[in-house]
């Protein structure tokens, strides 16, 4: 196998043709010792910002244990990892099982409005354990939909929560 490493000494970008240059090219075969070749190579940049794309992290629950008809509060980050902004951020949570979770006086829907990019914004909904859960992991689901700053687009993604702190009404008894 070949490995590739660049290394970009001069790495400012020539705005009138749109290219950068990477001085040192280092081929490395993975069973031998390193070779240096020096040649100046040029790329096209084709994309200065990356498109606003929201992940979800920190997922916490307000009690240690969740038990029978106990009310919680499910937080999470949501994170922009792009460099461009995310304009009317939305989060709904669904995927609701009544004999899990709902949503506490029906607030299942949070606007967070503009995140800008590479920035994090806490999001916490309010949810009700049913008098039936049982322990285990259990998942509610994210759809977050925003619109894209740089083209106007809307973009819809799903991600799910586990919820893993349940302790259901067997283990309470015993």
């Amino acid at each position: 196998y070949l490995q590739m490493i660049l290394q970009c000494k001069n790495n400012k970008l020539n705005s009138k043709s749109n290219h950068t240059a990477a001085d040192d090219i280092r081929l490395q075969h993975l069973q031998s010792d390193i070779r240096m070749i020096e040649q100046k190579v040029y790329f096209k940049v084709v994309k200065e910002h990356s498109d606003a794309m929201i992940t979800v992290s920190d997922v916490k629950t307000s009690l240690d244990k969740i038990t029978p008809n106990s009310k919680f509060d499910l937080s999470f980050n949501l994170n922009n990892i792009g460099t461009l902004d995310a304009k009317k951020l939305k989060v709904q949570l669904s995927g609701f099982d009544k004999s899990e979770f709902i949503a506490f006086d029906s607030e299942d829907t949070k606007y967070v409005g503009t995140m800008n990019g590479m920035d994090s914004y806490n999001v916490s909904f309010s949810l009700l354990a049913s008098d039936k859960i049982v322990s285990g992991v259990h998942s509610v689901t994210a759809d977050i939909s925003y619109i894209n700053a740089d083209d106007e687009t809307e973009t819809k993604e799903t991600k799910t929560i586990y919820i893993t702190n349940v302790v259901g009404e067997k283990e309470i008894d015993d």
